[in-house]
């Protein structure tokens, strides 16, 4: 996916994406490959302490989500669990091409 392809899935501007990228690669959490077959185009993939802390974060985003899930009624649960069935069918919808 290009800069400016995950500029727009972001939503922020390609010059701002290039920015975070740039800074990802230069704290090692992200390295950069050419693309082979186009060469304007770089790969990037999470570095091993990209993926920890992608994983860190999401545990701890998971754990605060379970906190806020438990001190719920049963019937805002019951809402959520409703709520949750008309997301996924919006997102089935609406998914944009990868």
């Amino acid at each position: 996916m290009s800069n400016g392809a995950l500029a727009r899935r972001e939503r922020v501007s390609t010059p701002t994406m290039t920015r975070l990228v740039d800074a990802l690669v230069h704290e090692a959490l992200v390295s950069r490959a050419e693309v082979a077959e186009d060469r304007r185009q770089t790969r990037l993939t999470a570095t091993d302490a990209g993926r920890a802390l992608m994983e860190r974060g999401r545990a701890r985003r998971i754990e605060r989500l379970a906190g806020e899930l438990r001190g719920l009624e049963p019937d805002d649960l019951d809402t959520l669990e409703r709520a949750l069935d008309v997301l996924e069918r919006l997102e089935t919808t609406t998914e944009e091409p990868r």
